[in-house]
């Protein structure tokens, strides 16, 4: 989900504060002694945070009603096996809590990396799309190297 995210929202940030880095309307912002980085970068970091759990949890519900609709209506297992071995099999704390943990800290990395580069993105066109690119690029790392992180320490038995 993460990784999704930052194709998708995370070169859009990026973008977007690229080109008002070109159009000078951050300078603008901090000329009429408003602070840039509250107004851009803050609700889109909270926006992060809050919908990448959101869109977690929709994939998960997706993902347990195509299991559910394989195990039922094509392998031919009886739908209250499969609700059973769920809920012997899923643990709410080691699945679900875990994962909506992770998306929340991926989504807010995410939007910082691409608010960062697109924040700082050199003020030309060309350097909007440098930055885009770098952008999905760094998340996308960072994204991974924090899904190491986060699985080494939240799953230790």
């Amino acid at each position: 989900t993460a990784l999704l995210f930052v194709g998708r929202a995370g070169s859009s940030i990026s973008a977007e504060l690229g080109l008002m880095r070109a159009t000078d309307q951050i300078t603008a912002l901090g000329l009429m002694a408003i602070d840039p980085v509250a107004k851009t970068v803050a609700p889109r970091f909270w926006a992060a945070v809050l919908c990448v759990p959101l869109l977690t949890g929709f994939f998960i519900s997706l993902a347990i009603t195509a299991g559910w609709f394989e195990a039922v209506h094509v392998i031919g297992i009886d739908a209250g096996t499969f609700w059973q071995t769920m809920k012997d099999s899923v643990d709410f704390h080691d699945d679900f809590l875990v994962a909506f943990i992770k998306a929340a800290i991926f989504g807010g990395v995410s939007a910082l990396v691409a608010s960062y580069v697109g924040f700082h993105a050199e003020p030309t066109i060309e350097g909007t799309s440098v930055a885009t690119t770098r952008a999905v690029v760094n998340a996308s790392l960072l994204v991974l190297m924090f899904n190491f992180v986060l699985s080494a320490l939240l799953f230790r038995s």
